[in-house]
């Protein structure tokens, strides 16, 4: 069962002092309590690492601090963090630094190891691909034409047929899915997709409708229709489908190897299509 987990990560990078005093600011930012005492100690620090020429706005270094959280984190490959998140740490807000290749990180615990909890969603969209247009602003002024048929709180069955008419995704027409997408959780699509995830992840009403672009598709027109399964179960289901499948591909490709198929033509020229059985 795969788990989320959400921290903070600083490195201290300061490149004008020594190792113990590189040490020393590490263990000082570790003893802090909370995310709000991680965020305070940062904002007194980063900006002793600049002159006043070149001093970052506040905005920036609101910025910088603010990139120091990752909010849903799954194990990934045994590092370090992995063995703090989803081994060593038993509180929220705990701490630890990790040295590597010099370079202190401090990381604490925001939010421990997790199931998903929350809902899916299920989600119909309609695609303008880029790659049907000569440039950007043609598939963007061919989107808001159709996006302007869209209503909230339109009936779904007159959104699928705006899909059956404007829709380009050739995946939808080919297994009559009328563009859903169905179960959709936060982790369903891939980092390119994720104006869709967030979008699906505000607060909607069904028969909401929006649109959004995404850098290697084009925009989609999204209707939204309503919460799905648990979003851990959808996961659950999603590994054990990927996993049954894996195994049947792999029984076949022994067979295939032990038992090779041959087939002759003359012989097939000569079994009758159908046999009566009386």
């Amino acid at each position: 069962m795969i788990k989320y987990a959400a921290y903070k990560a600083y490195t201290i990078y300061d490149s004008g002092i020594t190792d113990e005093e590189n040490k020393a600011l590490a263990e000082e930012l570790a003893a802090t309590k909370s995310p709000e005492e991680f965020d305070t100690w940062l904002a007194t620090y980063i900006p002793t690492l600049y002159t006043e020429a070149n001093m970052p706005s506040e905005e920036n270094i609101a910025k910088m601090i603010a990139d120091t959280m990752v909010k849903e984190y799954s194990f990934q490959s045994g590092t370090a963090l992995d063995t703090f998140l989803f081994e060593t740490a038993k509180n929220e807000n705990e701490t630890t630094v990790v040295t590597e290749n010099g370079r202190n990180t401090v990381y604490m615990v925001v939010t421990l190891p997790q199931r998903e909890e929350y809902n899916s969603v299920n989600v119909r969209h309609i695609l303008i691909d880029f790659i049907n247009y000569p440039d950007e602003n043609v598939a963007k002024e061919t989107a808001e034409n159709v996006f302007a048929l869209c209503q909230n709180g339109m009936k779904e069955e007159e959104f699928i047929e705006l899909v059956t008419i404007y829709s380009e995704d050739e995946s939808a027409s080919a297994d009559d899915s009328n563009g859903l997408l169905e179960n959709l959780t936060k982790h369903s699509l891939n980092t390119t997709a994720q104006g869709i995830t967030d979008w699906c992840y505000e607060e909607h009403r069904v028969g909401d409708v929006g649109m959004v672009k995404t850098e290697n598709y084009g925009y989609h027109i999204l209707y939204y229709g309503g919460k799905g399964e648990i979003a851990w179960k959808v996961t659950a289901k999603t590994m054990m489908d990927n996993e049954a499948y894996d195994t049947m591909k792999n029984i076949r490709s022994n067979y295939e190897s032990k038992y090779p198929i041959e087939i002759r033509e003359k012989v097939c020229d000569i079994v009758p299509d159908r046999v009566v059985l009386l």
